[in-house]
């Protein structure tokens, strides 16, 4: 699933690549589709998937291994499109209203077989596609495999592509209801520590919060939670988007001013850089300056020191404690 959403964004055209090549999405084009309702972002994202050449749903039948594709292929637009048209025509012709899509995989398979069997290879030669068994490594050649390659692409399709975009199929109820309308979801909350809270309903805020703070935990259907922090601000920074600007965003969002001691040191922070940092550090001290300045001679301790801090203390990184304690005992010396 999260390669086939991968290659939607990429078919979306959201992803630049910055001067750092690394990855970003296009901010003003994801920020539009953020803004549509509900069921017009699957839309979008459906007919990306139904018009795709590039996506090739056979090749993600599970179970199946496609070879020697420099003498035969398929049509990737003209599969998708055959299986959408026989899921609408089995329902047509049967008038059933079902939600599942499980059933719907397994009902479309057993009307495609009895009604159009040739739907993927018209000509009626089942024979020259060359499909491999992924796990015992047979040839599935032949009509008697029609349910592993025909079948396989209809349940992959109806129960993969199909129920992940949730679109309406005909006289199939399987509508979706609009995330955001009709909810009563309460704002974005700020907090005076730079934690803040929003609904996930709120996606298009979600998607402009994520630019300027860290995400700290969320829940689909619940509340998400986020970080103002040296590193997100920065990174928002880099991004064009200054303090100001994530100020008034804040503030526009939730409805009231930053609280003064968070807006005094975003501020702050956005004259002066970092002034102060917080580390987790194993703090070592020693009896005298002189046992230190002799454990220190030690090049395997002393490569472990982030900081001296005193006469008789250095701060050392407590990811290293195991180590620090194997050098000391190098240098001879037992510590508490």
């Amino acid at each position: 699933q999260f390669v086939f959403l991968a290659h939607l964004i990429r078919q979306q055209g959201w992803l630049r690549l910055g001067d750092d090549k690394r990855l970003r999405l296009m901010a003003r084009e994801v920020g539009h589709w953020f803004q549509l309702s509900g069921l017009r972002q699957l839309d979008s994202l459906r007919n990306t998937w139904l018009a795709s050449s590039i996506w090739n749903d056979l090749e993600n039948v599970p179970g199946l291994i496609l070879e020697m594709r420099h003498v035969w292929k398929n049509d990737p637009v003209r599969d998708r499109a055959a299986v959408v048209g026989l899921v609408n025509s089995w329902a047509a012709d049967t008038g059933l209203t079902v939600s599942n899509y499980d059933e719907i995989a397994s009902a479309v398979c057993r009307y495609a077989f009895q009604h159009h069997p040739d739907f993927l290879r018209a000509d009626g030669r089942f024979d020259t596609w060359h499909r491999r068994d992924a796990d015992t490594g047979v040839f599935l050649s032949g009509f008697k495999h029609w349910d592993r390659i025909e079948g396989g692409l209809i349940r992959h399709i109806v129960t993969g592509p199909m129920a992940w975009l949730n679109p309406t199929i005909n006289r199939i109820e399987t509508k979706i209801s609009d995330p955001i309308a009709g909810t009563h979801a309460r704002s974005l909350v700020a907090h005076a520590s730079g934690l803040i809270t929003i609904p996930a309903a709120l996606r298009f805020e979600r998607f402009q919060l994520a630019r300027i703070a860290e995400l700290v935990s969320g829940v689909p259907g619940d509340a998400y939670k986020y970080q103002l922090s040296v590193k997100s601000i920065a990174n928002a920074r880099e991004q064009g988007i200054g303090v100001t600007r994530a100020i008034d965003f804040l503030e526009r969002t939730t409805g009231s001013a930053v609280a003064p001691t968070l807006h005094a040191a975003l501020v702050r922070w956005d004259e002066r850089g970092t002034e102060a940092r917080l580390d987790s550090v194993v703090l070592l001290r020693a009896r005298d300056a002189s046992t230190l300045d002799q454990i220190l001679k030690h090049d395997s301790v002393k490569s472990l020191v982030v900081e001296r801090i005193a006469p008789l203390a250095v701060a050392m990184r407590h990811n290293d404690l195991a180590h620090i304690r194997a050098a000391l005992l190098d240098a001879g010396l037992l510590c508490d």
